[in-house]
């Protein structure tokens, strides 16, 4: 039995990152129970949409998933990132390095989660329990029609993204 507290994008797995990103992750563990309240959990599941200030103290385990390479970010935005997200109380602790905390999380994680290729290369270097996870995305395209047999569609190259 694992025990996991997810800390995601909502918190009835509504929105699409969630369903996308952990549901491939947790499909992998049928012995996974989540946890409402990170105290009772063995390990926490942290997002980018996590306060990242709170969780890097953490004595929890935790598994990052970690899909946008803030660590190739230069310029102030790496600065002013976590500033802002102080300011707007997404972050509990005033955070002078968007970057660093980042790069401190990565370090300190058990499994650190990333949607690409490029990212996992970059990250194995500071973490080698990096994998990447490629975004489960089976329940969320409906209704898929074939537009390209459709006459007003004729020559055209249709993409579905």
């Amino acid at each position: 039995m694992i025990k996991i507290f997810y800390d995601g994008y909502s918190t009835n797995f509504s929105h699409p990152a969630d369903r996308r990103r952990f549901i491939g992750f947790a499909r992998r563990f049928p012995e996974l129970i989540i946890f409402t309240n990170y105290n009772d959990a063995d390990y926490i599941y942290l997002t980018l949409n996590s306060d990242l200030s709170f969780f890097i103290s953490s004595k929890k385990k935790i598994i990052f998933d970690y899909t946008d390479h803030y660590l190739v970010e230069n310029g102030f935005k790496k600065y002013l990132r976590s500033i802002y997200f102080f300011l707007i109380k997404k972050y509990k602790f005033l955070v002078l390095s968007h970057k660093n905390l980042i790069r401190g999380i990565i370090k300190k994680s058990e499994v650190i989660i990333c949607a690409s290729n490029e990212q996992y290369n970059d990250l194995k270097k500071i973490n080698k329990n990096s994998f990447v996870v490629y975004d489960y995305l089976e329940k969320e395209v409906k209704n898929n029609t074939n537009i390209s047999n459709h006459n007003k569609f004729k020559n055209k190259f249709n993409v579905f993204w």
